[in-house]
């Protein structure tokens, strides 16, 4: 089955919809402010990012700064979803552990 030049392969359309579902996550705070986000990780990143830089400011520029509060905010968003993950009392972990003792 031969593909034209107009169509997307399988390999970008895939690309294409991971980028689109990442989307959120890439969202600056101050640009999740500006559209009027009621985002909760907001004012916890806003928290810790005050923490960090009361203790790490002097040592970083002003587009690290902007850089760490992006990434508080993103880890903030990561951390909300997997809050929404339900789990049963049944649910194991994907990995058990065994002590190898020889």
């Amino acid at each position: 089955m031969s593909t034209s030049d107009t169509q997307p392969s399988r390999r970008d359309f895939t690309r294409a919809v991971a980028a689109l579902a990442a989307a959120p996550l890439v969202l600056a705070p101050d640009e999740a402010v500006a559209q009027g986000a009621g985002d909760p990780a907001l004012a916890v990143t806003d928290a810790l990012f005050e923490i960090a830089r009361a203790r790490f400011g002097k040592h970083l520029s002003e587009e690290q700064l902007r850089e760490l509060k992006r990434g508080i905010y993103r880890d903030q968003r990561g951390a909300d979803y997997l809050r929404r993950v339900k789990l049963q009392n049944s649910d194991e972990p994907a990995v058990v552990f065994r002590a190898d003792v020889s």
